[in-house]
């Protein structure tokens, strides 16, 4: 794996716009420099912005970025619901949540990372063994 951040951009705006047409200027970069561009790994807000621009078919895989996943979980879990709770009812289940999601980020696809949430939750609710 090659990584290497070759240009920053700044822009005045952080909305699907600006997200297009930062891809656009950097995906010219890319090929004026004869690079090929494989992966990207974006903010949730990015990443919903340019999730049909950039797909396997044409050679760009978007992945969520593991910081920004663990920041948005952070947020969310503090955040109160319309009753005036805070979403995350048990706050000790938030250091286990950022286990899984450190430890996940190497699923390859959307349905196994589904499938691994979809018990990891499961048993934090102890709706699967006596044990949980």
């Amino acid at each position: 794996m090659r990584f290497f951040p070759g240009i920053f951009m700044l822009s005045d705006a952080e909305d699907e716009e600006a997200h297009r047409l930062l891809l656009e200027i950097y995906l010219n970069t890319a090929k004026g420099i004869d690079m090929q561009v494989t992966d990207g790994y974006l903010d949730c807000k990015c990443f919903d912005s340019l999730e049909g621009l950039c797909t396997v078919e044409n050679g760009i895989h978007l992945h969520r970025c593991l910081q920004h996943v663990r920041g948005n979980v952070q947020k969310e879990a503090k955040a109160k619901n319309k009753d005036g709770f805070t979403r995350l009812r048990r706050p000790g289940h938030l250091k286990a949540f950022d286990r899984c999601i450190t430890s996940s980020a190497w699923f390859p696809d959307d349905i196994e990372f589904h499938t691994f949430w979809t018990s990891f939750l499961a048993r934090c609710n102890g709706k699967t063994k006596k044990t949980d």
